[in-house]
């Protein structure tokens, strides 16, 4: 399988420190996502989207707001301000005033769970999130995103 035809893999663009998939045979694809303000996360997070403006933070079983529903992994670390700027994107921290107010999210892949930061248990607990390929859920283990 190659990757998906509007997601480049790192053969084909510069690389961020970044979130890679564990088999670079399958597909691993990404959307921009624009997220919240405040927020300082590590790539590999699992990401949900808040049902009030649409933006994108850390998946929280327990919310009542959106953020209930696993929607995807986060590509890069990201780091945003209180205007919901992007100020650190893959550990590169860019010039204030000028950053993108968006990052990046996988919908598809294979991951370790050691990568993945977030509660992979409940999240794997929506089937139409993802399921483990193997190993476990506490690890060591690789699960796909679906």
């Amino acid at each position: 399988m190659a990757n998906c035809p509007d997601c480049p893999d790192c053969c084909n663009e510069p690389c961020f420190e970044q979130l890679e998939c564990v088999y670079s045979c399958g597909p691993c694809c990404h959307f921009e996502v624009v997220p919240a303000p405040n927020l300082d996360l590590l790539a590999g997070t699992i990401m949900a989207q808040r049902d009030e403006d649409g933006k994108w933070a850390a998946y929280d079983p327990d919310a009542t707001n959106g953020l209930q529903y696993p929607r995807g992994v986060l590509k890069f670390t990201t780091t945003t301000d209180a205007n919901g700027r992007v100020t650190n994107i893959g550990n590169t921290f860019m010039q204030t005033g000028c950053t993108p107010f968006t990052t990046n999210v996988y919908y598809e892949g294979t991951f370790n769970v050691s990568d993945t930061f977030g509660n992979l248990a409940a999240a794997l607990g929506n089937p139409a999130f993802g399921r483990m390929m193997e190993g476990a859920v506490a690890g060591p283990g690789v699960w796909k995103l679906v």
